[in-house]
């Protein structure tokens, strides 16, 4: 039996082999191939799009558009390279040229996405087992807040930190979806950060003083 990180290994190679197969149909021309590839991504596709431009319905605007964009360009795709690093970095330039259109739009949720089955919202990457309802509640608040906090963010740092701390990319899948060398990739993260941390204390201090308590914060 395998587990822990040789099973997530083994599991995101298994994906890797499916994925290959399923692309080398799409760019062959098979529709419902490419059917097949947006049904295994739509829900990363949607929340990345969902936490860089905080509003669900351009999120669906925008996975819908990086979609019709993958598929207008899926002819030319390279067999040597990793189909969701390139299906998220089309994703990425799709809300970036989103926000360059639309400034100012402030998330107030960051529970609203598609789940496994396209209706319920989308967990996050990392849960506590089964908080009490209070908790619950907090920790919906806490969520909503750091939310609108990273809608505040430049666009540059709120993808760096999107992608790392929410979506748990790896350094060198980031430093490819946005064309930088791995040691930029962590310099913006971690400028992100800081610069995310001023914005919590300065709007949502409560939130800030809570994280500074023993126990507070994860490391």
């Amino acid at each position: 039996m395998v587990t822990g990180q040789d099973g997530v290994g083994v599991r995101k190679a298994e994906e890797g082999r499916s994925d290959g197969r399923l692309v080398a149909r799409a760019v062959g021309g098979d529709a419902d191939a490419f059917g097949e590839l947006v049904a295994m991504h739509q829900t990363r596709v949607y929340n990345i799009a969902y936490r860089l431009v905080g509003d669900c319905d351009d999120a669906r605007d925008m996975a819908q558009e990086a979609f019709v964009k993958a598929y207008s360009s899926i002819g030319g795709f390279r067999m040597d390279s990793v189909f969701s690093t390139w299906l998220y970095r089309i994703t990425v330039n799709v809300c970036y040229d989103h926000l360059r259109k639309a400034k100012g739009k402030v998330a107030v949720s960051i529970d609203e996405g598609f789940g496994d089955d396209g209706g319920e919202p989308a967990a996050r990457q990392i849960e506590d087992a089964e908080p009490g309802p209070e908790m619950a509640y907090l920790r919906k608040e806490e969520r909503r807040a750091v939310q609108a906090c990273i809608a505040k963010l430049g666009t540059k740092y709120k993808a760096a930190i999107v992608l790392r701390d929410i979506e748990d990319l790896p350094y060198e899948e980031i430093g490819r979806m946005l064309s930088l060398p791995v040691g930029t990739v962590k310099s913006r993260i971690n400028r992100a950060r800081a610069e995310l941390g001023k914005i919590i204390i300065r709007d949502f201090p409560a939130l800030a003083e809570q994280t500074r308590r023993p126990g507070g914060q994860k490391g």
